[in-house]
């Protein structure tokens, strides 16, 4: 897992989350569920400024099977948590 294409705009930051197989090409490989963290240097936001996480609609692999993703509060303030909830379906990848 790593985070690339990051932008940084006035007001907020844009990156891109990547989890990478290290199988083969070939593999049938689908994700149910995920949880992820991601820490930060507080030092990165201006006084009085909080972290607000969002997603960005349709920028989400195949791979992944479930389309809702969560952003629960950590009780750590340079620490953003994702998680996605199981899927409630089978997709068969073509």
């Amino acid at each position: 897992m790593f985070l690339d294409s990051c932008i940084g705009y006035t007001d907020s930051l844009e990156f891109g989350l990547y989890i990478v197989s290290d199988g083969t090409a070939s593999s049938d490989l689908r994700m149910n569920s995920s949880s992820y963290g991601i820490n930060f240097n507080t030092g990165i936001l201006p006084s009085g400024d909080v972290i607000v996480i969002s997603f960005v609609p349709g920028t989400t692999d195949t791979i992944y099977t479930s389309p809702v993703w969560n952003f629960p509060l950590s009780v750590f303030p340079n620490h953003i948590r994702l998680t996605q909830s199981p899927a409630t379906s089978i997709l068969v990848l073509q």
